[in-house]
């Protein structure tokens, strides 16, 4: 008996030297997994002359099936993301399965260049029930629509430190939103707050060691996002957070049930920072619970079987 060859899942990245480790990478590069483990299915992937090929890059040192040539006409299906459109010339864009993965509300604004590719034919996959909604809601996506929560793999994340062990009583997480992170560390220190305020870019792992040796700690996101890697990762260290209201984190970042989620004003932030570091033990136990549930639900192999799932249906969907 003759075995079927692996049908190729091409992917394209680009990524630049100045940007810091941006989870949306961390994600494609989840899906590229994703697609390896599943049966009959082989994912192959170009970088573009530019990407860098150091720690920000999570495909650094790990083996992969690279590919030397662009060729968009050599494969069975696509995998784009975000401006990948781009490198798919319009002849190419119906001939073959495309699956289209948005990770961020953006796609759904009409003045965001991301937004006319919604009308390209794709099965698509969104990260969260936020940004699915607002995508659907526009009556501009060609094709059919899926919601696959964004997973993480915590096996691969550091051993949480007991409160005795951590060595940082407040920290600010603010790579995305420097202004703001040191306009809030600011008015803390005026509260009588004293917190380590990050805003320059790090490697990941040095990022989650910080963060694990973090008693609590205040993620900041931008006003709207798709999803926000960092609360879930604090999630699974055990560190307690406030990560105001992005639009992307509703889903599992819930107010007062496993973190604070105020909203995106300065004055609400620092006062669910107050209300945090005054938080009885009783609380924070009952609310760190919530978080490991929450860790639970997340785990990288539920989104991998949600997606093989809808991968091997490719033919039906498309």
């Amino acid at each position: 008996m003759v075995r079927a060859a692996a049908r190729k899942v091409t992917f394209y990245r680009h990524i630049q030297k100045s940007r810091r480790f941006q989870g949306g990478h961390l994600k494609v590069w989840d899906y590229y997994g994703h697609v390896e483990s599943a049966s009959g299915f082989l994912p192959q992937i170009y970088f573009s002359k530019e990407t860098v090929r150091n720690e920000y890059n999570p495909w650094f040192e790990s083996e992969i099936n690279e590919l030397t040539r662009w060729d968009p006409a050599d494969t069975d299906l696509y995998f784009l993301g975000g401006k990948d459109w781009l490198e798919l010339p319009s002849s190419q864009r119906r001939v073959k399965p495309v699956i289209n993965l948005i990770q961020h509300v953006r796609h759904a604004d009409s003045d965001n260049s991301l937004f006319q590719f919604l009308k390209e034919r794709a099965v698509r996959i969104c990260v969260s029930p936020e940004v699915s909604e607002r995508i659907v809601a526009t009556g501009q996506v060609n094709g059919p629509v899926f919601t696959i929560p964004n997973g993480l793999n915590r096996h691969v994340l550091p051993a949480s430190l007991p409160r005795d062990r951590r060595t940082i009583p407040f920290l600010i997480v603010g790579f995305k939103v420097p202004e703001m992170a040191l306009r809030l560390a600011d008015s803390l220190a005026l509260r009588g707050i004293r917190c380590e305020c990050v805003i320059q870019p790090m490697p990941r792992a040095e990022f989650l060691a910080l963060l694990g040796r973090s008693r609590a700690a205040l993620v900041l996101p931008r006003s709207t996002e798709g999803w926000f890697l960092p609360a879930l990762e604090a999630m699974v260290l055990e560190t307690p957070i406030v990560c105001p209201d992005c639009i992307g984190n509703r889903s599992f970042c819930l107010d007062q049930i496993n973190c604070w989620r105020p909203e995106y004003r300065d004055e609400a932030i620092l006062t669910a920072v107050e209300e945090m570091l005054a938080a009885s033990p009783e609380k924070l136990k009952a609310m760190g619970q919530a978080a490991a549930e929450t860790v639970l639900a997340h785990d990288i192999s539920v989104e991998r079987s949600r997606f093989v799932e809808v991968l091997s249906q490719i033919d039906e969907l498309w």
